[in-house]
């Protein structure tokens, strides 16, 4: 069974008895476990009464105010737990329902722009039958309780409707842009640059690596001609070499370059 709706009686002492006539109308729902009502009185002697009240007033889901002069008179009533259950009305926490005991200004209150209870704000007291003027408080109160249990049922099935999302696991297979980026790492080129820039890069650094090899194949390998080292000879001799080199650089570029366009998904 789903907890009942609590409710907080904030009221003046002096309008005790009217407060109780509308609270006995309430009892019924009680005892059948829709709802679960709470004031003052219920604090035992030696308890701490402010935080009580503090504690009750926050947790409860319908906040009735008691209104008539007395109540607009007390500082605490009026201006502590009128003003809380306000706040946490419009923070839509809870519903207040100011339910007016006697004649008073109440609509110049900040509670005025709230419907109140009983039927047409009729104060109780002015009632020809006080049961029937509190049994209508209590239908009205029921109604808010309704509202509430709704909204509750509405929101815990949202709840249970969305879907279980998974904790994301790692791809079995690199996605393009981790390759990219292991790519560009090892051939020492900074993967923030276009991929443009990146391509010249490589083939500057292909040539580059060509000539270099060039050098040290020169140096390397002494070549004669006739007997005679000479600087055409060498020329001649290192020129099969140059062509092929050239050859392989070129077409290792464009090997290098399709297989990156291909790794990494781009053109």
């Amino acid at each position: 069974m789903d907890r009942p709706i609590e409710i907080f009686f904030s009221y003046a002492h002096e309008d005790e008895a009217l407060m109780d006539d509308v609270r006995r109308q309430l009892i019924v729902y009680e005892r059948n476990g829709l709802i679960l009502k709470w004031h003052d009185r219920q604090i035992v002697s030696g308890a701490d009464w402010r935080g009580q009240l503090d504690e009750r007033l926050e947790a409860a889901q319908i906040i009735l105010l008691f209104i008539s002069p007395h109540f607009i008179e007390s500082q605490y009533r009026y201006e502590i737990e009128g003003e809380s259950a306000l706040r946490r009305r419009e923070s839509k926490e809870a519903e207040v329902i100011p339910i007016i005991l006697r004649p008073c200004a109440w609509q110049e209150t900040p509670f005025g722009g709230l419907q109140a209870l009983p039927r047409g704000a009729v104060s109780v007291s002015r009632w020809a039958d006080r049961d029937e003027a509190c049994l209508n408080v209590a239908t009205g109160v029921m109604a808010a309780v309704d509202r509430v249990i709704e909204e509750r049922n509405r929101s815990s099935q949202t709840s249970s409707t969305k879907p279980i999302v998974s904790p994301s696991l790692p791809p079995s297979h690199p996605t393009p842009e981790s390759r990219a980026s292991t790519i560009w790492w090892l051939l020492n080129i900074p993967p923030s640059i276009p991929t443009r820039e990146k391509v010249k890069k490589l083939i500057w650094r292909a040539l580059a690596g060509t000539i270099a090899g060039l050098v040290v194949s020169i140096a390397a390998i002494p070549l004669s001609f006739d007997g005679v080292t000479s600087p055409i000879g060498v020329i001649v001799s290192v020129c099969p070499y140059t062509i092929t080199l050239g050859v392989i650089a070129m077409a290792l570029g464009q090997r290098i370059r399709g297989w990156i366009r291909t790794w990494i998904g781009t053109s």
